[in-house]
C-alpha cells in the first residue's frame, strides 16, 4: 500500500474526488478521534498528517470558455508552463479531461456558441454547423466568398444532394461545417425565398442553369 492509498484508508475514502468530500471526511474522523473527546493522540495526529497530504492532491478544476473564433484560430488553451490542451474533438465531447502533471487536473471545456453554432458529433470527428444563405448568382457560379471569424473562406456550392461545405482544422480535429440554404427572387413580388436542398436542384436542372 503506497502512501496516498494508506492516506485515503486513514480518511475512509476510496477515492479523492474534491475539497469538499476531503473536508467532511477529516472533520469526521478528526472530531471522532479527537483526545478531547477521549480519542488517541496517535490516531489524531495521523488523521490530520493524512488530511494535509491528501489537501495537495486534489485535482485543481479549470473551466475553459471558448468560442468558435477559438476554434478556427486553433487556440491553445494555456493552463500552466508545461500543460496546453487543445480543443479536440474528443475533449469537447467528453466536456472535460483529466491531466496528470506535478498535481491532477480537472480541465472543463464551455462552448459559448452552442445555440448560434451547432456541435454535432460523427465517430471521431466534431462539426461546428454554420448555416449560410446564399443567393442564386452565387449558387450559379458555384462558389461564395465568406468572412468567417475574422478570417475570409472561398467556398465551393455543391450543386446536387446535400448543401454543405466542410473545412477541416487540421491538428485539432474539429471540423466547420457550412450549411447552404439557397435563395432567389420571387417573380411576383420581388421578395426572396428559401428553397430546400430538393427543390434547389430541381429548378435549376427544370431551367438548365446547372447540369
Amino acid at each position: 500500500m503506497n502512501s496516498f492509498e494508506r492516506a485515503l484508508q486513514i480518511l475512509g475514502l476510496k477515492t479523492l474526488k474534491n475539497k469538499s468530500q476531503l473536508k467532511k471526511a477529516y472533520r469526521i474522523k478528526s472530531k471522532k478521534y479527537h483526545p478531547d473527546n477521549g480519542g488517541s493522540g496517535k490516531e489524531f495526529i495521523e488523521i490530520t498528517k493524512s488530511y494535509k497530504y491528501l489537501e495537495k492532491k486534489v485535482p485543481d478544476r479549470y473551466q475553459i470558455n471558448f468560442k468558435v473564433e477559438d476554434i478556427v484560430n486553433k487556440k491553445l488553451f494555456r493552463i500552466s508552463d508545461k500543460v496546453k490542451v487543445h480543443a479536440t474533438a474528443h475533449n469537447l465531447q467528453k466536456r472535460k479531461i483529466e491531466i496528470n502533471v506535478d498535481k491532477p487536473m480537472i480541465i472543463i471545456f464551455n462552448y459559448m456558441d452552442k445555440k448560434k453554432y451547432p456541435l454535432t458529433f460523427e465517430g471521431d470527428k466534431c462539426f461546428v454547423n454554420v448555416d449560410l444563405l446564399v443567393d442564386e448568382t452565387e449558387f450559379a457560379q458555384g462558389y461564395t466568398h465568406i468572412i468567417f471569424a475574422n478570417k475570409e473562406y472561398t467556398l465551393f456550392i455543391p450543386n446536387h444532394g446535400e448543401l454543405k461545405n466542410e473545412i477541416n482544422l487540421c491538428g485539432i480535429g474539429v471540423w466547420i461545417r457550412f450549411n447552404f440554404t439557397i435563395k432567389r427572387p420571387c417573380q411576383q413580388d420581388g421578395n426572396t425565398f428559401k428553397l430546400t436542398s430538393k427543390e434547389m436542384s430541381e429548378w435549376y436542372l427544370k431551367h438548365n442553369i446547372m447540369g
